[in-house]
């Protein structure tokens, strides 16, 4: 594939005198986009199941032509091993949503600030501690979904390993 890009073009590029965006192709369907308003942006256009598609990589600079380039090679991979690329990279941003929101120690810790009110103060801590101690190191950024009982089972264990048979029980609970 010839490129047609160098980074002298990409920064002397300048938005159309109408108003409109000044696309320079680079090769393979990967282009840069240049707007009056917003600057640059790096774009790659492919057929996927009979549809024009977009897959917007970044902008210039932060994305330089070796990076854009690079992902560009890895959204056509993507596109003949049958992928998408534009829903692949929609997928894995909310998937790394989901991790942060929906880990184990996000859903203890919402569950722990909802309970603690009708617990005494003694309690309060001791369950916190256990958490901290015990289960967050291990399982904390796990996601809630993937926790199974024997991760649950490994960390009794553990606690049971230190002589601490009463917290190992509190923990299992």
């Amino acid at each position: 594939m010839i490129r047609k890009l160098t980074d002298t073009k990409v920064n002397k590029a300048k938005a159309k005198p109408d108003g409109k965006d000044n696309i320079l192709a680079d090769g393979g369907g990967l282009a840069i986009y240049v707007t009056a308003a917003d600057g640059r942006y790096w774009r790659y256009t492919y057929r996927y199941e009979g549809r024009r598609q977009n897959l917007t990589i970044g902008s210039y600079p932060e994305i330089d032509i070796a990076t854009a380039r690079q992902q560009h090679m890895e959204a056509r991979a993507q596109l003949a091993r049958g992928i998408n690329p534009s829903a692949h990279k929609r997928m894995m941003k909310a998937s790394r949503t989901d991790i942060t929101t929906n880990s184990f120690e996000a859903i203890a810790r919402e569950w722990f600030e909802r309970s603690k009110t009708s617990w005494s103060e003694s309690h309060t801590v001791r369950t916190i501690s256990y958490l901290e101690r015990d289960v967050f190191p291990w399982i904390g950024k796990a996601n809630i979904n993937q926790v199974t009982p024997g991760d649950v089972i490994k960390i009794v264990q553990r606690v049971e390993a230190r002589g601490a048979g009463d917290a190992a029980r509190r923990v299992k609970q």
